[in-house]
Formats: structure tokens, sequence, C-alpha cells
């Protein structure tokens, strides 16, 4: 039963703007009867106040059943309920008024229409604030506008030195905030979950899976629900709402995989080598920003069609993580991370989406040069991670034609500075990161002369004394 009733309560959102619009015409033409032109007008009223209130009373219901799913806070949904109630009820007034010419005066008359439309619009708010957040309306205004009004705003602040920082409150909070607050708060729990606290993310939601695995992000609900496919339906969040990043999500693997702890300092925290770039750029929320959440133009003339969903499809089957690198961008990021070992048929796999292929993990895998022959066919490659495999000096010197690409990390590989310079035709490259490669200390300096616009990483970083 109480499935059956959940069912009919979801009908609510589609079935509440049918009264909504059939009132805002009723008070409209209303208003307009009175005067000589559009006189004839009022015919229509009883008919259309009919409706409406009958709309209201079918919305009212569903609206009810809904509210009884758990997922929303009594306290937040009562004065919108209590809104909606009143609107069927004023609206069968007024019908009964027109029917009977209770109200005579044309200045009543008025005011009864004027207080429907009112109450209208504070009901549909209230349920806007419901399903969006209470600050649905405000959000896309300036900041200088916001303040004008008097309205509170919230500066995204640049941590200062992210090793002090502490995991959950500065790192982890801010990515659920903005991603997942509208739908798993105090006022509205998706799911029965709550993710605005500590307390409520340990106990999950009605999923029987738990959300956080400490130790073991891949066993974790959250990550799951994350890396699905934005085709199925259990993705979250829904492709419909702002989409975390790649960098997003690695940060809350890397948090659950070391503890999921609440209280840790990142410095506490063991930082493989690429976490170690994203941590760097919370320092830089401008460069975050450019990077992360506007990838879409990522050089002058980069355009792309969607990608082919069978394409997608056939990259889920073996486990890879495909995600827009953006909202509503057709560029695509492809990360291996659960696929192993990785074959060649899996490689040849990403070509037919080289036109939206800009980012590409293959960290830790058994990759090897012979393999550097398929991603060499990857023309808009921005970014590759081919960290920990087995790459060497030949396999590099096949990358030299990605002439977009811009970060290359080859921590724990064998290359050499022969191999690196073999890359110094990528005019490109911002970001290249050698850590226990074969790149000795002359080498680094001379590759430096070579490389003079390249931010190059060697690792071994000399961090201060905390006891």
């Amino acid at each position: 039963m109480e499935q059956f009733t959940t069912l009919i309560g979801r009908f609510h959102p589609l079935l509440v703007h049918l009264p909504i619009g059939i009132l805002l015409v009723a008070t409209l033409f209303d208003l307009l009867s009175y005067r000589k032109r559009y006189a004839n007008l009022k015919f229509a009223l009883p008919l259309l106040y009919l409706l409406g209130a009958l709309g209201a009373i079918v919305s009212c219901i569903t609206g009810y059943l809904l509210s009884t799913s758990g997922e929303y806070e009594a306290q937040t949904v009562n004065p919108h309920q209590w809104g909606g109630i009143a609107v069927a009820v004023l609206a069968a007034s007024v019908y009964w008024n027109k029917k009977t010419l209770y109200l005579k005066t044309p200045i009543w008359n008025q005011l009864h229409a004027l207080l429907v439309a009112g109450l209208l619009f504070w009901t549909g708010h209230l349920g806007g604030s419901l399903t969006h957040g209470a600050d649905y309306l405000i959000q896309p205004l300036p900041d200088s506008v916001k303040t004008w009004l008097g309205m509170t705003t919230i500066e995204k602040i640049a941590i200062q030195d992210v090793q002090a920082a502490r995991a959950y409150s500065d790192i982890v909070v801010p990515i659920l905030a903005e991603k997942c607050y509208n739908c798993h708060n105090a006022n509205k729990q998706k799911g029965k979950l709550r993710l605005d606290t500590p307390e409520w993310i340990q106990q999950g939601g009605k999923s029987k899976l738990p959300l956080l695995v400490a130790g073991r992000a891949k066993e974790s609900e959250l990550i799951r629900r994350l890396t699905l496919p934005t085709s199925d339906e259990k993705h979250m969040p829904p492709k419909s709402k702002l989409q975390l990043s790649e960098a997003e999500i690695e940060l809350l693997s890397w948090w659950i995989d070391n503890g999921a702890s609440f209280e840790q300092q990142v410095k506490e925290i063991p930082q493989p080598a690429h976490i170690q770039p994203l941590l760097a750029a919370l320092e830089d929320s401008e460069r975050l920003s450019e990077e992360e959440q506007k990838p879409e133009i990522l050089y002058a003339g980069m355009e792309a069609e969607p990608a082919n969903a069978e394409d997608v499809k056939k990259l889920n089957a073996i486990r890879a993580v495909v995600l827009p690198v953006g909202t509503n961008s057709n560029l695509l990021s492809v990360n291996f991370v659960n696929v192993e070992p990785i074959s060649k048929e899996h490689l040849t796999l990403l070509l037919p989406l080289k036109q939206q292929l800009v980012w590409l993990r293959l960290s830790e895998k058994n990759i090897s040069d012979e393999d550097m022959d398929i991603i060499a066919q990857l023309p808009h490659l921005t970014k590759l991670y081919l960290d920990y495999t087995q790459i060497s000096d030949a396999g590099l010197q096949k990358l030299a034609g990605l002439q977009h690409l811009e970060y290359l990390n080859l921590v724990g590989t064998n290359s050499t500075k022969k191999g690196i310079e073999a890359l110094k035709t990528i005019s490109s490259l911002k970001q290249l990161y050698l850590f226990q490669t074969k790149i000795t200390t002359r080498d680094y300096l001379e590759l430096s002369e070579t490389f003079k616009t390249t931010e190059i990483d060697t690792g071994g970083y000399a961090l201060p004394n905390l006891n």
C-alpha cells in the first residue's frame, strides 16, 4: 500500500501546474472583465474557477501522499501544504460567488481575485523551495545585487594552506554542499538520505548498501552512484543537475579510501601522486573554477558533437567510467580505474570517441609502449594520466603529436630525459609530473631550459617538521 501511495504522490509535480495555469488565467480574466471591452469574459469565469478548484483539490491529495514518503521534513512541508489547501478553498469560494453573485461590489470581487493570485504565488514559491532549495530564486543573482537587496552571500574562499585544512569540513563538505545538498538536506531527504552532517552520512539512506565503507571507496554506495553512467536512473546527481567533476570524485574517493575521517587534517592522510595536484588546485579557487567547472572551452576552435550513446555503453560495459567534463558539455573524460587488466581491445573502444575525449586516466594499469599507438590517435586530449604504468621513452615519442596536451602525469614510470625531450614540440604542455622517474637533478635543470613554459614537478617535497 505504501508503494502505491508513493507512486500516486509522485504525480504531484506533474498535476500541480494545471490548476496553477487555470487559476492564473481565471484571475486575469476576472480583472479584465470589469472593463467594457472585455465584459464577455465574465461568462467563462465560473467554469475556470471550478476547474481550478478541482485541480487544486487533486493536487492537495497527491501532495499529501508525496509528503508521506519521508523525503521531506514536516516543518517545511506544512506551510506549503496549508497554502495549497487555502488555494483550493478560496478558488471554490470564488466559484460559488460567481454562481450566486453573493459579492456584487466590483472592488470586493477584484480583491477576491487578487487574493487567489497572491496565495497561488506564495504557495508555489514554497513548493519551489522544497524542490530546489530556499535560495533557488536568488541564487543566479550576482553577489552585488544580493548585497544591495540585503541578502546574505556566501563567498567561496580558496584554502590558504591545504595541508593544514581538514579533509572533511574543508574539502568534502564544499563538494557535497554544491552538488548534493539540494536533495539531501535538513528539509528534503530524497531516498531518506541526508548528507549535511557526519551523523546523517554515517546513518545512510533507505538503501541497504553502505553509503561509506571506510578504506574501500569502490564498495561505497556514494562512489558507486556517482560513477554510474548518467543514463542510469540511479546515477547521482540526476543528469539534469550539476554534475561532480572528475577531480571532485577523485577527492571523495581518496578521502574514503583513507578512512573517511571527519576530523583528520590533509597532512595526516597519505597523498598519492595523482591526488597531490588536485589538492594543490584547492589553494587556487580561480584555477579550479576555470579548469574543472568550465572546461567546455579548452582551446580555441574546440567543438564536439554529442558522443554516440552506443559507443559510451561499450566502455561502460567494461566498467570504464565515462563522464562529461562539465555541465551540459559534450566533452568527455574516461577513467579505467575499474578495468583490470586492460587489453588493446579495451583501448580501441576509445577511438569512436576521439572527437569528444579530452581527459584520459590510465593510472596504475598494465599500459605499455605499444598501447601508445592507440592513445596517439586521440587528437583532443588535454589531460593524460600514465602514472605507475610500464611506459618508457619509446612510448613517449609516440605522444609528440598530441598538440593540445596540457597535463601529463608520468610519475613512477621509466621515462628518461631523452623521452621527455621528444615532447618539446607540444607547445601547449603546462604541467609535467616526473616524480620517481629516471630523471636526475642535472636532467631536471636541462629540461627546465627546454620546457620554459611548463611546470615540471619532480616530487621530493620538503615538508616542515610538525612535532
